[in-house]
């Protein structure tokens, strides 16, 4: 069984052989053309798929162009004229060179923006009209300004040569002056020696009057002190004798001519009286520093100025007088008041609770002053009233004190003008000093009014101290 089924096997074998080896073109063939076919459906694929891909891309181009230039712009005699003169470049970028180079000349830079450009235009004021216009315009405003100032260099070339004109005639003016002031210089120079010569001579001469002016006040002053002395003698021998008829009448002593009680206080007497005018004269003057205004109480005797044992008060006096006058060694004064049948007479006393010969007053001096009574106020006579001050007992100090009495004011110094800055050097020290006296004279005026000290002028003074001139 098993044989015989082998040799069946094989036929089937060669069967099954035979009939692959028949069918296996056919199966060649239909695969080629079932590959060709799928080659071909592929290609026809990818054919309109790129043909769909081109005509996109076609699309976009023609859109692009038309956004350039479209079709019916081709045939434009401009668009022409331009494609002639563009040569072997493109329209595009002829156009683009020669915006460019507008934008390069309107603007200054070639890539300037085409809407700034016309910003720029409007606010330079040329956006509503041409650049060529307006460059004409500003070219003729141009010439008309070059002429404008054409004239104004014309005229000031004219103006300069002008002022080099009067800078040459001042410079004559000056140069005259000059020569002048050196002529003027020299003759004074000349006349110095005659000048100085002749001031010798005045102050020689000066010096010779006040000499006399001294030796005759000083015989003045002689024979008054001798008349003060007789005077004296005359009015004590007077009480003596009239003590001496009072005794021999009975009427006992004169305390007149009592030495005065010890607590009496007597500053003066009574030497005389004008019955006419109801004046009477005292035997205190300058030198004794009485002064005009002061008041004084007059008694009959000393023994009326003994206080009251009960009140410890002094009795009011007979009468009381008023200085209106001093001299050196006396003073007029006037009754103020008197008691009805109790009239002033010789030989009263006259007292004051205020006065003291012995008060020394303190003065303060500054200022241009009159002294000699020229006419003419300077410094130096300062010194002079000084002098005068300091003879009748009075103190003078260089500045305000706590202990000053009156402040003499002269004459304020006069400032000039300012010099200027070419002025000589002693113009400007002479001014320096002027103005630190000026400053000087203000704060002394400026502390005596704050502190309510009195201040005099020379004529005050004159009649606190009883010093007039002669």
């Amino acid at each position: 069984m098993a044989a015989a089924s082998r040799p069946i096997e094989k036929r089937k074998g060669r069967q099954m052989a035979t009939r692959r080896g028949g069918s296996l073109p056919t199966i060649i063939s239909l695969v080629v053309v079932i590959i060709l076919a799928m080659a071909g459906f592929i290609t026809s694929v990818v054919f309109f798929s790129q043909s769909d891909r081109y005509k996109n891309d076609l699309e976009a181009v023609q859109a692009q162009y038309d956004s350039i230039i479209n079709r019916g712009e081709l045939d434009d005699e401009r668009v022409v004229a331009a494609q002639r003169a563009s040569g072997n470049e493109s329209v595009v970028s002829a156009l683009i060179a020669q915006n460019r180079q507008l934008k390069e000349l309107i603007a200054g830079t070639p890539d300037a923006v085409h809407q700034d450009v016309l910003d720029r235009a409007d606010q330079r004021g040329i956006g509503g009209g041409s650049l060529i216009a307006q460059i004409g315009r500003l070219s003729t405003r141009v010439d008309s300004l070059q002429n404008d100032l054409d004239q104004q260099v014309a005229l000031r070339e004219a103006a300069q040569a002008d002022a080099t004109n009067e800078a040459n005639r001042v410079q004559t003016i000056r140069t005259g002056f000059e020569e002048a002031v050196s002529s003027a210089q020299s003759e004074i120079n000349s006349y110095g020696g005659g000048v100085d010569d002749l001031r010798r001579r005045v102050d020689e001469f000066v010096q010779t009057v006040l000499t006399e002016r001294d030796e005759e006040r000083a015989l003045y002053d002689r024979l008054i002190d001798e008349r003060d002395r007789e005077l004296a003698e005359a009015n004590q021998n007077a009480l003596v004798l009239r003590d001496q008829i009072a005794r021999l009448r009975g009427e006992g002593n004169i305390s007149g001519i009592r030495p005065p009680d010890e607590y009496a206080l007597i500053d003066g007497r009574v030497v005389g009286r004008d019955t006419s005018d109801g004046q009477v004269l005292i035997d205190l003057g300058a030198d004794d520093k009485v002064q005009i205004g002061q008041i004084f109480s007059v008694y009959s005797e000393a023994a009326d100025l003994r206080p009251d044992p009960r009140t410890g008060e002094y009795a009011p006096g007979k009468a009381a007088i008023e200085v209106i006058r001093v001299d050196r060694n006396g003073a007029r004064a006037r009754v103020i008041r008197s008691s009805r049948g109790n009239p002033v007479v010789r030989g009263d006393l006259i007292a004051s609770p205020v006065y003291d010969p012995n008060k020394v007053y303190r003065f303060v001096v500054y200022g241009n002053f009159d002294v000699n009574g020229d006419g003419v106020r300077s410094e130096l006579e300062r010194l002079e009233l000084a002098t005068l001050i300091r003879r009748w007992g009075g103190e003078v100090q260089d500045d305000i004190a706590g202990d000053t009495d009156f402040l003499v004011l002269g004459e304020k110094p006069v400032l000039p003008p300012a010099p200027g800055q070419l002025a000589p050097p002693e113009v400007v020290e002479h001014y320096v000093l002027l103005d630190r006296k000026v400053a000087e004279y203000d704060r002394l005026l400026r502390e005596a009014r704050a502190s309510s000290l009195p201040v005099l002028n020379e004529n005050r003074l004159r009649t606190l101290i009883g010093a007039f001139p002669e």
